[in-house]
């Protein structure tokens, strides 16, 4: 009899660790959703694992101490696994779609309220934005073409290198010469 006792509660046991495991795959299936609604990044996501992964193991050592007087028993962990199984691949991926769908929708309502309250201040501000904007470009060329014609009236200065007379930053090396510059009239000489 006594036998028989420890099979029911071991079978009771294994029976409530699936149910568990059910519970795992369902708080699992918020986090995944979580991740859907929202985008994060890897550290959040390995956050969000880890924070996954202390509630599982604080439930399962809970129902350890509750239902197996705390002993280690294999039987419990399979049913956790397999009531996992059984919610992710069922139910859980009926309720990702579900809630994919929803949150798409609901993301387009979203966008649609965003465009309808923003459009009339992005069609107002890019009138002003084109206006402003044309403005300062012709006073931007017109100051360049006065700084342009500012420029033409200065003094080229020389620079001397060597023997030969050379402008600074001069483009045309060859044939430059420098303002001002009087050749020395060549003489010539005839020997006989």
């Amino acid at each position: 009899m006594d036998i028989q006792i420890m099979l029911t509660q071991q079978t009771t046991a294994f029976l409530y660790a699936c149910l568990l495991g059910v519970g795992l795959g369902l708080i699992y299936d918020i986090f995944r959703i979580l991740r859907l609604a929202v985008p994060s990044g890897g550290i959040i996501i390995f956050v969000e694992d880890l924070l996954f992964f202390l509630v599982a193991g604080t439930a399962t050592f809970l129902f350890m101490i509750r239902y197996n007087s705390g002993m280690l028993r294999g039987f419990i962990f399979v049913g956790e696994l397999l009531g996992f199984s059984v919610y992710y691949f069922s139910i859980g991926t009926l309720v990702y779609r579900i809630a994919d769908a929803l949150i798409n929708q609901i993301r387009k309502i979203f966008h649609m309220l965003f465009r309808i309250l923003v459009w009339p201040f992005q069609k107002a501000f890019g009138f002003i934005y084109q206006r402003v904007r044309s403005f300062f470009v012709v006073i931007y060329t017109k100051l360049k073409n006065q700084d342009k014609k500012l420029k033409m009236c200065l003094k080229r200065r020389r620079k001397v290198l060597y023997n030969k007379s050379v402008y600074k930053n001069s483009k045309n090396k060859k044939g430059a010469e420098p303002v001002g510059f009087v050749q020395a009239e060549k003489k010539e000489t005839f020997s006989f």
